[in-house]
């Protein structure tokens, strides 16, 4: 006999032997005691011949023979090998791995707003021009290859005029961005539960309906698509209100007109949503070290959402990513776009000086909520004071109070997707 054949004898010995241990220790309580004597003999013979190197092939081969055979009679579910029966067992240690991967070192986590921007990028918009042609296919999957964008579109079903509600009391010089309604849905090929805003656009008095993420604005997308020389809602509405058929009034909702003809079959809007920041936050650190003023914390809300007496209140259960501005104890104050601690100014990451000097995009801290112009505020004891580094657009501890402790899950480690500059370790 050939030596690969002698190597597929072998391959095949370690695999009953594995077999007719699994079936000892999983069925051991059902069988017969002739069965389990004749199993374990049959075990050891075929264990010998296999660490017997001058064992003769057609000894194996017998060996072999013999726990196939015994195996076959005793195996139940688990010999003769079935695909489903021979693999769940793997496929459950893998899963449980890979959560308490998740659960005690690294969990991945993609910053959903723009928060923290320009130190991590949340979800931003990239809209693309509607006179262009529309991107082909490959161009759209290279694009959420490398910055996991996803394409949205809008074509009309109709001809008419383009009109788009918005949200709040515009008569009265109330406007609240575009008008949107919270919608569930679901999300990963329809896994997990979802949130999403859904924005409307009428064509004549055909809705149309596009879904986005909730943590997506999409006011800039349509600002720069349908009134691209406004530099705000107010402007655009302002511009218009006086125009005929620029505002009309449809149960009780303001609709602004964009003066802009639409075509049946026509693409009216189209733009992609870049994926935000991916990265992986460090969850086993804290348990060696305690958290330090400067590091990129991640925390979740549900314990302390529903707390009462501060400026606002969180919403809902999620985590957050913020930077840790104010340790237990530390009195804290924001001056001339700087934030003091104890008197001194904020130490710990760039983050903080950039802030101050208003540098590399970083916009300054601004006075609101508890850091409001003129006010100081201690962290209390067990909690920790979070900030956003996009300050002027940050929804944080100057407005939900201060961070629990042990709400607080890990530490930003590593951003591991798009690819971009800032792939790497977290600042």
């Amino acid at each position: 006999m050939s030596t690969s054949h002698l190597k597929t004898l072998r391959k095949k010995a370690v695999e009953l032997i594995r077999l007719g241990d699994k079936v000892y220790h999983y069925r051991r309580d059902v069988m017969a005691a002739a069965d389990i004597t004749a199993l374990r003999e049959s075990a050891s013979v075929l264990e010998q011949a296999f660490r017997d190197k001058k064992t003769k092939e057609a000894d194996l081969e017998s060996a072999l023979h013999a726990q196939h055979e015994i195996l076959s009679k005793v195996g139940g579910e688990i010999y003769p090998v079935r695909f489903v029966n021979d693999n769940v067992e793997t496929l459950l240690v893998i899963a449980i791995v890979i959560l308490s991967f998740r659960l005690f070192f690294f969990q991945p986590f993609v910053i959903p707003t723009s928060s923290m921007y320009p130190t991590y990028f949340g979800r931003e918009p990239d809209a693309v021009s509607q006179a262009e042609k529309a991107p082909a296919l490959h161009q759209r999957i290279l694009r959420k290859v490398l910055r996991g964008a996803s394409h949205y579109k809008v074509d009309a079903k109709e001809s008419g005029t383009i009109s788009i509600p918005l949200g709040g009391h515009p008569e009265r010089g109330i406007i609240q961005g575009f008008y949107y309604e919270e919608v569930k849905g679901r999300k990963w090929a329809g896994l997990l539960p979802a949130n999403y805003r859904e924005y409307t656009i009428y064509v004549g008095n055909t809705k149309h309906t596009i879904r986005v993420p909730f943590e997506f604005n999409l006011d800039n997308v349509l600002l720069e698509a349908f009134f691209p020389g406004a530099e705000s809602l107010a402007e655009a509405y302002r511009g218009l209100v006086n125009k005929r058929d620029g505002v009309t009034f449809e149960n009780g909702r303001v609709r602004l007109s964009t003066l802009k003809e639409a075509t049946k079959g026509q693409s009216i809007l189209r733009f992609d949503i870049l994926m935000g920041d991916a990265l992986f936050v460090n969850r086993f650190w804290y348990h060696f070290a305690p958290p330090k003023a400067g590091d990129p914390i991640v925390f979740r809300t549900g314990g302390f959402k529903n707390r009462a007496g501060y400026p606002s209140m969180l919403p809902d259960d999620k985590y957050y990513i913020k930077r840790l501005a104010g340790m237990p104890g530390q009195i804290l104050e924001v001056k001339n776009h700087t934030l003091f601690a104890d008197g001194e100014p904020a130490s710990g990451a760039d983050a903080f000086g950039k802030n101050s000097l208003r540098a590399d995009d970083y916009p300054g801290y601004t006075n609101v909520g508890l850091l409001q112009s003129g006010m100081k505020y201690e962290v209390p004891q067990g909690s920790f004071f979070a900030m956003g580094d996009n300050s002027s657009n940050s929804f944080d501890s100057r407005y939900f109070g201060p961070v629990p402790e042990k709400e607080v899950i890990g530490k930003a480690a590593f951003i591991y997707f798009p690819f971009t500059k800032r792939w790497g370790p977290a600042k």
